[in-house]
């Protein structure tokens, strides 16, 4: 147990990458001083149920994540708040939370309403 815990910790040290799993989430894109970045939540990519299907609209786990990095203005989301909204992905509209996080991160979840 001790030995993960130094492993997250020094993990939690070194500059994000998007893409890189960090804490089971991945990476999506990282604000310019790379202080900060987006990741998704670790059930995004779960398509246990139909609104997270995201084929259905012609989409990916990865589409989805690049329009919430482009158009949901995280890098504005002051520690411990919480935003969301909604997007156009593929042919539909994907609905977005996200919650940012005192080491940085803002965590998303997207699915389709």
């Amino acid at each position: 147990m001790a030995r993960d815990v130094a492993v997250d910790v020094a993990l939690s040290a070194a500059l994000p990458v998007v893409g890189e799993i960090r804490a089971g989430r991945r990476v999506v894109a990282l604000a310019d001083d790379a202080a900060r970045f987006l990741s998704e939540s670790r059930h995004l990519r779960e398509v246990n149920e139909a609104r997270k299907d995201f084929s259905r609209i012609g989409a990916s786990a990865d589409d989805v994540g690049a329009a919430i990095a482009r158009s949901s203005g995280w890098q504005t989301v002051t520690t411990g708040g919480i935003a969301g909204g909604r997007v156009s992905v593929g042919s539909g509209v994907v609905q977005y939370t996200m919650k940012a996080l005192e080491t940085g991160e803002t965590v998303f979840n997207a699915w389709i309403p």
